[in-house]
């Protein structure tokens, strides 16, 4: 039963690394294309 818990929460720290990953990934992404934009044209998050 442990082991099956243990692995549980293994899976859900490894999605919850992808989020973050992913998520940051996305921020960068906009933060290059907020240069690319005219200024004065903010992205909000």
């Amino acid at each position: 039963y442990l082991k099956k818990v243990l692995q549980e929460a293994k899976d859900d720290i490894t999605k919850y690394r992808q989020q973050i990953y992913t998520r940051r990934k996305l921020t960068t992404k906009l933060k290059e294309l907020e240069h690319q934009l005219p200024l004065g044209i903010p992205i909000g998050i």
